[in-house]
């Protein structure tokens, strides 16, 4: 049987918008036989049940029939008759527990395509796999969309629920609109780094870091580095990254042996010149001028090729030693776990 046309996703509360009653999914699917290939897709869906939408809880989705992402377009869920026979396969399996079970809680833990290609080749992936097409007769060829909240923390008396759903691959600027990323600054072995995860992209896609802007009343000026990689224009701060497990990387980061767990950019590899203006009507000219001893906050502008795909609406907050270098994080901003 081949499993090709295959693809799988987990969608969790953190990646769950709620607006008129439609929650809206964002998921990374990955393919069963190959989980380097990915598609990005947003699910809208509709639960029917008692149970509101919660964050934290895990659901699974399924395609098949699917052989790229213009397969996925039109793509629909299987119908009220399938939701009314999976409640009762679905009930039936938490009760017996078992092999089948513990498969599932473990893909709710699948994040990149590194851990989804051992879970899929492991004996608890074959147990999955085996329940998919055996308990609840999925067709690996027939065109379709399969999408099950799996109760809080997998519990007896949660309920089940079943979602119908509209499927609509994502990429690019899309795909940026439909995620939420996250950004922060970490000292690490006396370096400041910059990081974020949850970038909507596949593996070595690129990633421009186009601006750091200094948050004030106004139009934002921006931060001008002595070094600054592609085009800028002479003071925009540009830094080309790449994506790796959905976090940002420099596209130079096998070079820093001691970047921090997950990658990022080492800024303290950058000297600060100062805050940039464009001052002027009709004769335009860049000023710049240092930042000794002071603290500002700063945001993110991300840029894929000539277009801004993201912005933050936060600031981190930092301090400027006597040579206006940055060298505190005051505020390090999003906190997470590694």
């Amino acid at each position: 049987m081949s499993t090709k046309k295959l693809w799988i996703g987990v969608a969790g509360g953190a990646g769950l918008s709620v607006i008129g009653g439609i929650a809206t999914h964002f998921i990374c699917f990955f393919n069963w036989a190959d989980p380097s290939q990915q598609i990005w897709c947003g699910v809208a869906c509709k639960r029917l049940g008692v149970v509101a939408h919660v964050g934290g809880n895990v659901s699974i989705a399924v395609m098949t029939g699917v052989g790229g992402r213009p397969d996925v377009r039109g793509l629909t869920s299987s119908g009220a008759d399938f939701a009314i026979d999976l409640g009762a396969k679905w009930g039936a399996m938490i009760k017996a527990g078992g092999k089948t079970l513990k498969a599932i809680k473990l893909l709710g833990k699948m994040s990149d395509a590194a851990t989804m290609k051992k879970w899929i080749s492991s004996e608890s992936g074959k147990a999955f796999f085996n329940w998919m097409t055996g308990d609840l007769g999925i067709d690996l060829n027939k065109k379709g969309f399969t999408m099950f909240g799996t109760p809080a923390g997998l519990g007896l008396g949660a309920g089940i629920w079943y979602e119908w759903q509209k499927v609509q691959s994502l990429a690019g600027a899309d795909a940026w609109n439909f995620s939420k990323p996250e950004w922060r600054l970490l000292k690490h072995k006396g370096k400041i780094w910059l990081q974020m995860k949850g970038i909507p992209q596949e593996d070595g896609a690129e990633v421009h870091i186009f601006n750091l802007r200094i948050d004030e009343i106004g139009p934002d000026s921006t931060l001008r580095f002595t070094e600054r990689e592609g085009i800028s224009k002479g003071y925009l701060a540009t830094m080309f990254g790449e994506t790796k497990n959905f976090r940002l990387v420099h596209k130079d980061y096998q070079k820093d042996a001691d970047a921090p767990a997950g990658g990022g950019f080492n800024l303290s590899r950058y000297k600060l010149e100062g805050r940039v203006d464009v001052k002027g009507f009709w004769d335009r000219k860049v000023v710049t001028t240092p930042l000794p001893n002071q603290t500002f906050g700063i945001g993110l502008e991300v840029w894929s090729g000539k277009q801004r795909v993201w912005s933050t609406d936060d600031y981190v907050k930092v301090k400027t030693d006597a040579s206006g270098q940055i060298a505190q994080i005051v505020n390090p901003g999003n906190k997470w776990k590694d």
